[in-house]
């Protein structure tokens, strides 16, 4: 449908209601939506901005990175903090439930419900760079590899993911880890303010100044209103060495967990790390932040993990953040030249607003304004869509991974085809940022020492195995781990409480924020921190 098509059909579609007198209750509700969305956006552009069930890209615009089913009533696509407020009167006043979407990431697709209007900020995504380069403030629905690129500019970063995807509102309401943390905390912590639009419409200020409650609610606690823009520390990072190893026998995964457990969390804090689990192979990742190979090697050298039959060891150094950083796209192994780093950074971080959008897979896609932060380098390619059935677990430090757990966790995985595509995540946590105790809503920075997550695929040949495996993996490794999770990779079969597994001893205190911001329960999901004591938590 084109856009004249789609501006008259907005414009007159409640007339049409109007003079029908079999109109149900839902009929006009859904009449008053279409007609205070289309009159919340402003400028000649406004009707582009409006996706529904009707049109022939509401698949895609409906979906995030994860396929699954949930249809909302509308998706607007804002492109400012004031439409975003009166989107959020007009859900309010016809009784429909806002979803707001920065980067769509959700496991469950839970950034777009059914039945609800979704708000999107994807194009909220502006950077503007402080004078002295210390902080920049930027949109609430910049991606990540966006954010990147623009400080490039600047010879800056922001310690944060490597996915390049992931919108900044979502990523910082869950903490946000990445592979810096183990020396500079939770990316959380390098937010200095928050702009939000709250459950009323109006917009308020959240800093250690101002809200200072909402501030560490927003932090790791979840969702409170919609941030719409956020101020952040950026920093220089230096040079950097990088190792992989890789272990391409199956009956070495548990000497190389093993291992890797009793070295990686505690080494220096530098030294951010990672092993990757497949159910034939293991692979390891690790940046020494500021560096030499000299260090690096020494370091591996001490691990034991090079003595490991068929291990393959690849030390380079000199390596700029953002090749580090490409390290996690897992296709070098090596650091390079910077003028040849560039682009293939840039091949996957120079994302534009709907990264996900690939023709090849879902046709035809929504399109509007966009342009990548950097003219430079063409457009990153999509972001591929897939669809996962995924555990996630801290692994305490005062509750080590026993051999035992540990063999059984290596063993279990190990029996499932290669097809079922089986991949694991040990990261090292163990944070020894100086950030004091409980400064922000993340529950777990303190006692993480690292954190476990396995997925298998959920739409390949043999998904129904994959489900009950992962059903049995879970009762195995829940009394074994423990409940603590990770609330960025949300799990609605999780076996334990969710709120409790999320926000640990933070509970009480975040359905009082919720009490006092949101008391209606405007902005939720099946998982989301609710105005009440939920069933299952004592306050």
């Amino acid at each position: 449908m084109n856009t004249s098509a789609r501006s008259f059909l907005l414009a007159c579609f409640s007339l049409v209601i109007v003079a029908s007198v079999q109109a149900s209750p839902a009929e006009t509700n859904s009449t008053r939506l279409r007609a205070c969305v289309q009159s919340a956006l402003s400028g000649q552009n406004s009707s582009s901005r409006i996706v529904g069930p009707w049109d022939d890209y509401y698949t895609d615009a409906r979906l995030g990175p994860i396929e699954r089913d949930q249809f909302p009533s509308l998706i607007a696509y804002a492109t400012s903090e004031a439409e975003v407020a009166s989107l959020v009167r007009c859900g309010r006043s016809t009784g429909v439930q806002v979803v707001p979407r920065s980067g769509g990431h959700s496991f469950e697709a839970w950034s777009a419900l059914n039945n609800s209007l979704v708000i999107d900020l994807a194009h909220i995504d502006y950077v503007n760079v402080a004078s002295d380069l210390s902080t920049a403030t930027v949109g609430g629905g910049l991606r990540l590899g966006a954010l990147y690129t623009a400080l490039d500019a600047y010879n800056r970063t922001f310690p944060g993911g490597i996915c390049p995807g992931v919108g900044m509102g979502g990523y910082l309401g869950v903490g946000g880890y990445s592979m810096n943390m183990r020396k500079m905390g939770m990316a959380v912590e390098s937010v200095t303010a928050a702009k939000l639009v709250m459950a009323d419409g109006t917009v308020v200020t959240a800093s250690a100044t101002s809200n200072t409650d909402l501030f560490w609610g927003i932090r790791g606690g979840g969702q409170f209103g919609i941030v719409t823009e956020i101020t952040v520390k950026i920093l220089q990072l230096p040079r950097s060495a990088m190792v992989t190893i890789s272990f391409p026998n199956k009956t070495t995964r548990y000497d190389v967990a093993r291992k890797y457990l009793d070295w990686g969390p505690k080494t220096v804090p530098e030294f951010g790390s990672q092993i990757n689990i497949y159910s034939n192979r293991t692979y390891l990742v690790g940046w020494l932040l500021g560096g030499s190979t000299q260090q690096l090697q020494a370091m591996v050298n001490s691990s034991g993990l090079a003595d490991i039959p068929g291990a393959v060891v690849k030390v380079s150094g000199d390596c700029s953040t953002d090749n580090s950083r490409y390290f996690w796209i897992y296709t070098i192994d090596s650091c390079m030249p910077d003028d040849q780093a560039e682009p293939l950074f840039a091949s996957w971080y120079n994302v534009v607003p709907e990264a996900f959008s690939d023709p090849k897979s879902i046709s035809p896609v929504f399109q509007f304004n966009e342009v990548p932060k950097s003219n430079k380098y063409p457009r990153a390619q999509p972001w591929p869509r897939n669809n996962i059935i995924n555990k996630t677990y801290f692994i305490s430090k005062a509750k080590p991974v026993s051999d035992e757990t540990l063999q059984g966790l290596i063993e279990q995985s190990g029996a499932l085809p290669d097809e079922a595509g089986f991949w694991a995540e040990l990261t090292s946590f163990n944070i020894t940022s100086p950030n004091p105790t409980n400064s922000s809503a993340f529950a777990w920075e303190q006692d993480a020492y690292a954190l476990f997550r396995a997925e298998v695929g959920a739409d390949v040949a043999g998904s129904t195995q994959n489900q009950a495996f992962m059903n049995t993996y879970d009762n195995f490794l829940l009394p074994r781990l423990g409940s603590a999770s990770y609330a960025g990779y949300v799990d609605a079969s999780l076996a334990s409480n969710p709120y409790s597994a999320y926000y640990g001893s933070n509970v009480c205190n975040l359905v009082n924020l919720k009490k006092q911001w949101d008391p209606d329960n405007l902005f939720t999901n099946p998982q989301q921190i609710p105005p009440y004591v939920p069933e299952g938590i004592q306050c």
